[in-house]
């Protein structure tokens, strides 16, 4: 707690919480610095269910291997692969863990991870279901929800949003997945995970997998209620 006093008056409050949580964990301003350019968008310390104790191992690891991440581009790649993994293994119900992982073999993965994203194997375009919607946000707007049906929509999705989307290309094409991207007044802000077998969310999340804020959960709840709940088969 000492270390909310201590906070620079230049910070606002996200960056200041992050500032107060690297130096509890014994790391200081510069390695703030490197962790906020990369994760500034990724982790809200204010949110409920955000990715907490995932950033604070991300900060522990890094402390012990800055010296063999040489930029901050390859930190960048590591953090992203390691943050796919730890979304990925929530949704198995399972947990990501930094300790015993090496810099070198995670920024190999990381940098094929990222190559990953930006390409597609397949142009086959699948059905979409009908489960799209639009619905006023009262005084603030409109949200929409739209299905993804096609390798190109997942990949500028990803591109986008700054996630993995486009690796569900398989998926979607199987008919294992179903991909929507919700947007409110025309800007996206979440990409949304749904089993096609019972029509439940698997899993949905902002720019670089941040967790959805209360304007956006209310629009997921509104939608899997009245859209996918009360959809005829």
């Amino acid at each position: 707690m000492k270390y909310l006093f201590l906070v620079p008056d230049y910070l606002e409050l996200r960056s200041g919480l992050r500032w107060a949580m690297v130096h509890s964990l014994g790391g200081d301003h510069a390695l703030f610095v490197e962790l906020e350019a990369v994760t500034d968008s990724m982790f809200d310390p204010t949110a409920a269910g955000q990715h907490q104790d995932f950033w604070c191992a991300a900060v522990s690891w890094l402390m012990h291997h800055r010296e063999q991440i040489s930029t901050r581009e390859d930190w960048c790649n590591i953090y992203d692969y390691a943050l796919h993994l730890h979304t990925e293994r929530l949704i198995q119900g399972k947990c990501f863990r930094w300790r015993g992982r090496t810099p070198e073999d995670l920024l190999r993965r990381g940098r094929a991870y990222k190559a990953s994203r930006l390409i597609v194997t397949s142009n086959k375009c699948w059905e979409g279901r009908g489960w799209d919607w639009e619905g006023a946000l009262g005084e603030n707007g409109r949200c929409t929800i739209t299905e993804l049906t096609s390798p190109q929509a997942l990949l500028e999705e990803g591109r986008l949003m700054d996630h993995c989307v486009a690796s569900y290309v398989s998926k979607c094409q199987q008919n294992l997945s179903a991909i929507f991207s919700l947007s409110v007044n025309g800007e996206r802000r979440l990409t949304i995970e749904v089993d096609p077998a019972d029509r439940t969310v698997r899993q949905a999340y902002g720019g670089g997998n941040r967790a959805p804020t209360a304007q956006e959960e209310n629009c997921l709840d509104f939608w899997t209620s009245r859209r996918l709940s009360s959809f005829e088969v």
